[in-house]
């Protein structure tokens, strides 16, 4: 999903994180990245909520993705990143960062 033509509901948004997961698990892949080697921490993945617009880093994790999935009834919520941008969107009760996950929103 590009930025000019991103998703557009969190339902679609964990349903493909939830397909990457499987095939990912299927293959045996248990420390993959959802983007290609090269990506890094390049955006791969955008969705537009509420005018609002995230990216996934392609160097987000399968662990990370499967610990995002577990908490995904959980209300988002945007943290400072390492650097004390406040734009890291985290899922967990406590809101701290999931280990391996990388979805930001974009200012």
């Amino acid at each position: 999903m590009s930025k000019a033509k991103p998703l557009t509901s969190k339902e679609a948004f964990f349903n493909i994180l939830k397909a990457w997961s499987m095939v990912m698990r299927k293959d045996g892949i248990e420390d993959a990245e959802i983007g290609q080697e090269a990506t890094g921490n390049t955006a791969v993945l955008w969705l537009t909520l509420g005018g609002k617009k995230y990216y996934l880093n392609g160097d987000t994790r399968l662990h990370g993705v499967r610990e995002f999935l577990k908490n995904k009834d959980n209300p988002w919520v945007v943290i400072p990143n390492l650097n004390g941008v406040r734009n890291k969107v985290v899922n967990t009760p406590e809101h701290k960062p999931v280990e391996g996950f990388f979805l930001y929103l974009e200012h």
